[in-house]
């Protein structure tokens, strides 16, 4: 099952990426769907292409930050990200990096 499962998200991934969305529903979905896919990564232990994910998600959800379900989407990868460079997980460690990510996590509970 794990054989087939990272093929796949890597598929859906590339056929997401290429979706033309419009509307804000479409692009709130869109960004859904491109954290879900970095947490897939995360959880499978793929941490390089969970970092280019999350990377991704975050830069194209710029300005819905604080639309649910997007807010703890915006945490989590956060955190994740804090995570994965606090202990070298797919990248080099950089604890400097790490605590940024882990601030903005927390500047999140902050202005929620």
């Amino acid at each position: 099952m794990k054989k087939l499962f990272i093929p796949l998200v890597v598929e859906i991934f590339k056929v997401l990426s290429y979706l033309p969305l419009m509307s804000s529903f479409g692009k709130g979905m869109y960004s859904s769907c491109l954290f879900g896919i970095a947490s897939g990564f995360y959880y499978g232990k793929k941490y390089k292409e969970a970092i280019s994910a999350y990377d991704k998600a975050l830069n194209y959800s710029v300005g819905m930050e604080n639309e649910p379900p997007l807010n703890i989407a915006f945490e989590n990868a956060y955190v994740s990200l804090g995570k994965m460079y606090e202990n070298g997980l797919g990248t080099n460690k950089d604890e400097i990096k790490a605590e940024e990510y882990y601030l903005r996590a927390g500047s999140r509970e902050l202005n929620d």
